[in-house]
């Protein structure tokens, strides 16, 4: 019975532990950020999905990255208008889809017909065997965990804050003035900075 119960304290001791809330994020240590970041800066016009939970990803990483990049577009979360968008799409653009499981069938399904035509996709998601990930260029994996009832899916903001960071590190995207001067044109019109 002591050796048990010294064997369930040694084995389940991290569930008991409450996660550090000032803790640096974790990073993705992936050669595809810098893959995706190159892709992105190179992009005639970059189109962004993530349909059900994961359209919260596509329109934050749309919301952020336009302070630097006119050309980022998000689509919107709808199967009918997928079609549509993806015939605007040619080889010189960019999918960017986001999908975890159970996967998006609409967000599967474009990124299936993104390869057939030609057209570039990157898929963050969070297995490299995700359906998103068989068809897309370059694949982001993006773990998630679960706690008690919750999937924790803040590494995905991590994921897109980390390609951002490493696209903008491109001095030819001259983020930083970029930046800057957005943020003064908010504050020029009193809008929420």
């Amino acid at each position: 019975p002591d050796f048990q119960a010294a064997a369930r304290r040694h084995l389940f001791a991290d569930n008991n532990q409450v996660p550090n809330a000032h803790a640096a994020p974790r990073q993705i240590n992936s050669p595809a950020i810098a893959i995706a970041a190159q892709m992105i800066n190179k992009a005639g016009n970059v189109y962004i999905i993530g349909v059900r939970n994961a359209h919260a990803f596509a329109l934050y990483m749309n919301y952020i990255g336009r302070m630097v990049f006119n050309n980022f577009h998000l689509i919107p979360p709808s199967a009918s208008v997928t079609a549509e968008d993806l015939a605007r799409l040619s080889r010189d653009d960019l999918l960017i889809a986001f999908s975890t499981s159970p996967y998006a069938m609409e967000t599967v399904r474009l990124v299936q017909a993104a390869y057939q035509l030609g057209i570039p996709a990157i898929a963050v998601t969070d297995a490299d065997r995700s359906p998103i990930a068989q068809s897309a260029s370059v694949s982001i994996c993006v773990p998630i965990t679960k706690q008690a009832r919750l999937y924790q899916m803040a590494p995905f903001i991590s994921a897109i804050e980390q390609i951002l960071e490493t696209c903008y590190d491109d001095p030819a995207t001259n983020a930083d003035k970029r930046i800057t001067d957005f943020a003064e044109r908010v504050k020029s019109i009193k809008g929420y900075w």
